[in-house]
């Protein structure tokens, strides 16, 4: 099976509550697509309902921190004309929409600063936006964090997005559906941690922010996008975690990843692929093999089943979609696999295919995206702004891949540097060639004071723990 382009996991449970307790909560009026959103009768097919127990302290999803209103045009300091309204559910008006002209540079920012300051250390600061057509064209894009001055009246004490290298290169790298003008993306969050920020004057601090600031600039084409409110996420782990997990479903997860695990006391992830065509074929797991990991404490990841190719699912309907994805589901309840709710895009089937989306969304927990390392070297990070718990996009949980070139294992331990700084979470991905994996288990075994390697379903488990 060839190497995956692309790959995602959509978490449904507390990552996606997360995002809507701003609107239960009273929080922030954050967009949500309601029309992917997974109907509550799905609920009974995310998981097997018996996670295994965890051995994690209970986690608790922080309450996320409002830090200002841009999803009302007239919440906005002196909003430009290329910026309008837009009606959400039921009329409710949720999101403004900007649309660009030229080289036109616009300032998204609120009339009023905060009353009370918030400290955006320790987890991420997260945007609701909704891709309309040609955003991948974005020349800048930029949020600046301010702990001092108004909104009217900035100084220059603030942290900032590298405005035209990081932030454009950040949005492309998260956009759904967005060939040009194509078709509109869904709503996603964007993800910026603190600690990947630029101090711009000498009284700036991040453990007191006042008002945030979009800078926004589009392409030679008009650049649609629509936006809700920013807030800030805190991370519910007090120390970081790294997840690793393995695709495709090669024997090499058990006769070579297993016994390094082992070990060490760690556990990991796996998935088969297109699950009825590689179980127990040549180089591939069979069932006594995963029958192997379950006992030895590995999450089972669910992925694809029949195939992983685009065109056979383009052509069932959404039930035929589900009734495909479910029998992964029941493929691990027969055999007692364990829960099945975390998963992943396919191959060719990624989340640029709104289509299909919502059979992911409607049974799995999170999806899971496969990212390639950035072609730089410590301290720089090889994801842009890496993952936080809850998720950051429960639809798009970043993972980095693990098959670098031996020469660049510096890459790796740098995403775990990452998480470190923010308490958040270092995702990993391999297929079957595991020539970095003996170090990064030393190197994660030799900061077990730093970063704890764990399962998805530990964090599930620990989370649904009372506070």
């Amino acid at each position: 099976m060839r190497k995956k382009q692309v790959r995602k996991v959509a978490l449904i449970g507390l990552a996606a509550a997360a995002g809507i307790a701003l609107l239960s909560l009273g929080l922030a009026t954050t967009p949500i697509d309601f029309s992917t959103a997974p109907p509550e009768e799905a609920s009974d097919i995310i998981g097997d309902g018996a996670a295994p127990p965890s051995d994690l302290a209970p986690v608790a999803i922080p309450r996320p921190q409002p830090l200002g209103t841009f999803a009302s045009r007239s919440a906005l300091l002196a909003p430009d004309a290329a910026v309008t309204d837009v009606s959400g559910k039921a009329g409710k008006r949720s999101a403004v929409r900007l649309t660009t002209r030229g080289a036109t540079v616009y300032t998204i920012a609120p009339k009023e600063a905060l009353a009370t300051p918030v400290d955006i250390r320790r987890g991420f600061v997260i945007l609701p936006f909704r891709p309309i057509s040609y955003v991948e064209h974005a020349l800048r894009w930029s949020l600046q964090f301010h702990s001092a001055g108004t909104p009217a009246s900035p100084t220059g004490n603030y942290h900032e997005m590298d405005a035209a290298r990081d932030g454009p290169s950040a949005l492309r790298s998260v956009l759904t559906s967005q060939a040009k003008n194509a078709a509109p993306g869904r709503w996603q969050n964007f993800g910026v941690s603190a600690n990947d920020l630029y101090k711009v004057g000498t009284g700036a601090d991040l453990a007191h922010i006042s008002f945030v600031r979009l800078i926004v600039r589009g392409g030679a084409e008009p650049m649609v996008i629509e936006l809700g409110n920013p807030y800030f996420q805190p991370s519910a782990l007090d120390k970081a975690k790294a997840m690793i997990s393995f695709d495709d479903g090669y024997a090499s997860v058990v006769t070579n990843a297993m016994p390094l695990f082992e070990a060490k006391g760690f556990r990991g992830m796996y998935n088969l692929g297109a699950l009825q065509n590689t179980l127990g074929t040549p180089g591939h797991l069979d069932l006594s093999q995963l029958k192997q990991l379950r006992k030895a404490g590995w999450q089972w990841m669910q992925q694809a089943y029949s195939t992983e190719e685009i065109a056979p699912y383009v052509l069932m309907t959404p039930a035929q979609r589900d009734a495909d994805m479910r029998k992964q589901v029941q493929f691990a309840k027969d055999n007692d696999l364990g829960d099945p709710g975390f998963g992943s895009y396919f191959s060719q089937v990624n989340q640029a295919q709104l289509d299909v989306f919502p059979m992911f969304a409607r049974n799995q927990r999170a999806t899971r995206a496969y990212f390639t390392a950035r072609g730089v070297d410590a301290p720089d990070y090889p994801i842009l702004y890496g993952e936080n718990y809850p998720f950051i996009d429960p639809y798009l949980v970043k993972s980095l891949a693990g098959d670098v070139p031996t020469a660049n294992f510096a890459r790796l331990t740098q995403h775990a540097e990452q998480a470190i700084a923010t308490n958040g979470v270092a995702i990993y991905t391999f297929h079957n060639t595991l020539d970095n994996l003996p170090a990064l288990l030393d190197w994660l075994d030799q900061n077990r004071d730093r970063i704890d390697v764990v399962t998805e379903a530990d964090l599930n488990a620990a989370s649904r723990k009372p506070k």
